[in-house]
């Protein structure tokens, strides 16, 4: 799985499952060097790439892609899942940045294969979750562009029964995908595709002036 959010959304620390004992999240620069990190949880074992960070700073499109790759390089059977993590509570810009983010590097459709995070501090917060689905619309709306889904956990992810959770709900997202994994094939496959869509043609002030004809059926 591969994890990227913004730095808030998570405490580092030697309890966490997920990130392992790195106390300071990586830049820009070392993101490029990370490798997949092994775990083990209720007894099943797997790999998580830590992106944490990415959103922290404005990545041109350029690096964007080289993260792909290198996302894509360290996954050589495919990557599960993305998580895109999120603190509870206000967004910031980051935090609604980070699907469209996911969107420009790995691709549309690596959105069948996105979950995200909600990561919070409190017990107490996670009760606010329903409320702020139906108070929140860009939080609505973010969810809508992954299917709606998502899971909660506490932001030091050190209670291995959340991410024991977490591992099933990837799991029926992957029966969701047919058991298919995203892969870098995908990727360049949509690459091409949008290199061969035509670029939409402008109607001239002349043509919206014109009037309609024809038959028009009432909806």
């Amino acid at each position: 799985m591969v994890l990227i959010g913004s730095s808030r959304a998570v405490r580092r620390g030697s309890g966490n499952i997920l990130l392992g004992r790195e106390d300071s999240p990586p830049n820009t620069s070392e993101l490029s060097q990370k490798t997949a990190r092994k775990c083990e949880v209720s007894g099943r074992c797997f790999s998580v790439i830590d992106m944490m960070g990415a959103l922290d700073a404005e990545l041109s499109q350029d690096m964007a892609d080289h993260h792909t790759r290198r996302c894509a390089s360290l996954c050589e059977e495919g990557i599960h899942a993305f998580l895109l993590a999120v603190p509870l509570g206000a967004l910031t810009d980051e935090d609604k940045a980070g699907m469209e983010w996911l969107r420009r590097s790995f691709g549309e459709r690596a959105l069948a294969f996105t979950m995200m995070l909600f990561t919070y501090e409190r017990e107490e917060e996670q009760d606010t979750i329903v409320d702020d689905l139906k108070n929140n619309t860009v939080l609505e709306q973010l969810l809508e562009k992954c299917g709606g889904r998502y899971h909660i956990c506490n932001n030091a992810m050190n209670n291995p029964s959340e991410i024991a959770v977490l591992l099933e709900r990837i799991d029926t997202m992957l029966s969701e995908n047919a058991q298919m994994c995203y892969t870098w094939e995908l990727c360049n496959i949509e690459k091409r595709e949008e290199q061969l869509t035509p670029p939409v043609e402008h109607c001239s002030e002349t043509d919206r002036e014109e009037p309609l004809s024809g038959n028009l059926q009432q909806m």
